[in-house]
């Protein structure tokens, strides 16, 4: 190779020291990202059931117990459902409420005293919403 001169070799200098710099930061994403994905996705697998082998010409009875890692899991995405179907009840029965606040409550002045609230409401729709209620 000939001599560059003393500006060529500081450029290339600076490149090898930023190629240097680029392998660091990969080697560290291996060490510190790619390997725990992989031990994490190990570490499921180890968890599922194994595959049907070859069928043998004695069968041997076996006590198959539940697997407490699935049975776990199954138990939270009930929890999850749950979850979500009381919220979906309690945002309907909030928005009831406030429907039923905002419409059939009033503020009566008078002329004597503190301002009041009246429940503008029959007798019958009274009866309905505490029969509802209670049932809920």
């Amino acid at each position: 190779m000939s001599d560059l001169g003393p500006n060529m070799r500081g450029m290339e200098a600076n490149i090898k020291k930023r190629i240097n710099a680029l392998i660091s930061i990969v080697k560290d994403i291996e060490k510190h990202q790619t390997q725990p994905t992989t031990a994490m996705l190990q570490l499921l697998f180890e968890q599922t059931p194994p595959k049907h082998k070859q069928p043998r010409l004695v069968e041997v009875k076996q006590d198959i117990k539940p697997d407490p890692f699935f049975a776990t899991s199954l138990e939270a995405i009930e929890l999850r459902k749950e979850k979500n179907t009381l919220q979906r009840d309690l945002k309907e029965t909030k928005q009831q409420f406030e429907d039923l606040l905002f419409s059939k409550v009033r503020i009566v002045k008078s002329s004597f005293g503190k301002p009041k609230l009246q429940l503008d409401m029959t007798l019958e729709e009274y009866e309905s919403l505490k029969e509802e209620i209670k049932n809920s």
